[in-house]
């Protein structure tokens, strides 16, 4: 291990005290097989970064002999790459959670084997990472489609985006100060909950795994085959940590890539029953991480796709998340929340998914408390108004 490869304020790490115990964040890569495409130049495309802290995990799933043994072949003497194989056809999502399930990095990409990392990919993603003003769940940056582009000349860094100064980041010596201000120009921050993340096949992210751990889908054997990878992790971790893009192609596709394998542009109606069945299910988890209002702010923004559907649509991807809520917040709190922010007609749709269009007693007064309680809560800040007006009129 290299630990002379960063710095601090331009002090080289063999400078700093006990700089041994310093050490660069690993990255992990796990790589999905895409329809005929081989393992052959992803790997060598890894092989190819300049980052020197790096490990991939192969997924092969519908796996035979001779693929693994071809594959196998491909990673003879690297101990950086492991094989998973898996005779049975996975789909995406079982595949990514077994390869994940093998890896060790403190950062985490899902890609395919139609999608090449350019050989500043990792380098510029964890150095974004490291700079960033806040603390982000991930970073994402484009994918060329066609032939690698020329570099392109450096910007002067924008004002206002994302990283910090050059003299005050933690600097990788593998990105030279030209590299860096290119970046620092291209760089955004992006806040959560204010807008989802749209992911696309146009799109490749770096995860913190820590914010991962949080967001796994639930194992289901009966969970259809379409469900992406990244369209799942992006659009959860956005709404949990926010996010930074990366304006600048770091990575190459090759062949016509399979939006289902890596990412689409939009959840479908399963999908998104999904993401939020795992927002539902750690309710109290990430309400303590991020807060009340922030929480039931980002379920909504999770739910607004699916309430732009047909009404069958729109309850399919509801189906199962009430009772989660309930389970974890109570139904009187549930009801509330849910009715403090939903549009009406996507409210009934929740309520109907799960009890049918007659609802129970219960809920129905539920729902009826809530909507006084709200009432209640405007009339009373109308009021507070109202007196600050007389207090000024009387001053």
């Amino acid at each position: 291990m290299n630990t002379s490869s960063f710095s601090i304020r331009g002090i080289q790490s063999e400078q700093l005290t006990n700089s041994a115990a310093i050490r660069l964040p690993l990255v992990s890569f796990v790589i999905l097989r895409s329809g005929e495409t081989d393992f052959g130049l992803v790997i060598e495309a890894i092989r190819a970064q300049d980052y020197p802290d790096i490990e991939a995990v192969l997924v092969d799933d519908g796996a035979t002999e001779a693929s693994s043994r071809e594959i196998q072949g491909l990673i003879a003497g690297d101990p950086r790459f492991k094989l998973v194989s898996s005779e049975q056809q996975l789909g995406p999502m079982a595949a990514a959670r077994q390869g994940y399930d093998r890896t060790v990095g403190a950062f985490v990409v899902f890609l395919d084997t139609a999608v090449l990392p350019l050989p500043q990919f990792a380098s510029s993603h964890v150095q974004a990472h490291l700079a960033s003003r806040h603390v982000i769940a991930f970073t994402a940056s484009r994918i060329l489609a066609g032939a690698i582009p020329e570099p392109a000349a450096p910007k002067a860094p924008a004002t206002g985006l994302g990283l910090l100064r050059e003299d005050t980041a933690i600097r990788l010596s593998c990105l030279g100060e030209a590299d860096f201000e290119a970046l620092a120009a291209k760089t955004v921050l992006l806040d959560p909950v204010t807008a989802g993340w749209t992911t696309s096949p146009g799109m490749l992210a770096v995860y913190r795994r820590h914010v991962v751990e949080q967001l796994h889908p639930v194992d289901d054997p009966a969970a259809p085959d379409d469900l992406s990878v990244n369209t799942h992790y992006a659009g959860l971790a956005h709404l949990l940590g926010g996010s930074a893009a990366i304006d600048m192609p770091l990575a190459q596709a090759i062949g016509s890539t399979d939006p289902s394998r890596a990412s689409k542009a939009r959840a479908s109606a399963s999908q998104t029953q999904q993401m939020l069945g795992v927002w539902a299910r750690n309710g109290s988890d990430l309400e303590r991480r991020i807060g009340l209002r922030r929480y039931w702010d980002a379920l909504c923004v999770l739910m607004a796709p699916a309430s732009e559907r047909a009404d069958a649509a729109s309850e399919t991807a509801f189906k199962g998340i009430l009772p989660l809520l309930t389970a974890t917040f109570g139904e009187k709190q549930t009801i509330h929340r849910l009715n403090q922010r939903l549009p009406k007609g996507q409210f009934r749709a929740m309520l109907h998914a799960h009890h049918g269009p007659n609802l129970p007693f219960r809920t129905h007064m539920a729902v009826r408390l809530s909507t006084l309680r709200s009432w209640h809560n405007r009339l009373r800040l109308a009021l507070r108004k109202h007196r600050r007006r007389l207090r000024g009129h009387v001053s």
